[in-house]
């Protein structure tokens, strides 16, 4: 068993390892006054730790429907990071849509999010 302790410890050592920085965005439907609504996206945070990699998994296949086979990055987050899989997250200028989150549980120790780069 874990202490929290050894969490804290396990949680500051991932986030050495996380070498850029980027905001994650949060869609807002706002009423236009006509009945409808316009579509933003708001930053949520600003300046979260991170780091960026390829992602080559078997999960493309199941996300290939959503995301239309295109390239996936696994980016990884400190651990409780507020990410959901509508948010869209901009690392050095450029807008990745969030398309899958893999939860560690109650040890998590990096929270790590499936992302495409968005065209």
């Amino acid at each position: 068993m874990l202490s929290a302790a050894d969490l804290a410890v396990m949680k500051a050592t991932q986030a050495l390892a996380l070498p850029s920085t980027c905001s994650i965005g949060r869609h807002v439907l706002s009423p236009d006054g006509m009945g409808g609504y316009s579509e933003s996206w708001s930053t949520l945070t600003a300046s979260v730790l991170c780091r960026l990699s390829p992602h080559s998994a078997p999960m493309e296949v199941i996300m290939a429907e959503r995301y239309g086979g295109r390239q996936t990055w696994q980016l990884t987050l400190p651990a409780g990071t507020d990410v959901t899989a509508d948010d869209r997250v901009t690392i050095d200028s450029v807008a990745y849509e969030v398309v899958g989150i893999n939860s560690a549980g109650a040890w998590e120790t990096a929270r790590r999010v499936i992302v495409g780069r968005v065209t």
